[in-house]
């Protein structure tokens, strides 16, 4: 575990994970149409389905287009998804581990200020 927690703190390891992800995603969206229509000519239910969520998912675009309070509105729930994410993503940063507290305490008993407002970064 102490292993993990070391590797977390190396910018390369970061890198990595983000270029992973990132090639991860953009197979997964190539696969993704891909793997549903193999689905759907073994599976008539999954067709159906998959039928229904697209004129679903029409019928919303169609309103959203329409309406555009409803547009607002939406925007709007993606705005407050994206802030609570990222304010929580942030709060992590900020707050990870809390192993450091004795260490930071002292820093800043000491005046050592730059220590403590740096102590949250992944990588030092």
């Amino acid at each position: 575990m102490d292993k993990i927690l070391e590797l977390l703190k190396e910018p390369s390891w970061w890198f990595s994970a983000l270029f992973i992800a990132i090639m991860a995603s953009v197979i997964a969206a190539f696969l993704k149409d891909w793997i549903s229509s193999i689905i759907s000519i073994f599976s008539s239910s999954y067709r159906d389905w998959s039928n229904k969520k697209a004129i679903e998912q029409n019928k919303y675009i169609q309103e959203l287009a329409g309406n555009s309070t409803l547009l607002i509105i939406s925007y709007f729930r993606v705005m407050v998804g994206i802030i609570l994410f990222t304010s929580c993503f942030l709060a992590y940063l900020l707050f990870q581990f809390g192993e450091d507290l004795v260490s930071e305490k002292q820093a800043f008993s000491h005046g050592n200020l730059n220590f403590l407002l740096l102590s949250f970064l992944p990588f030092q």
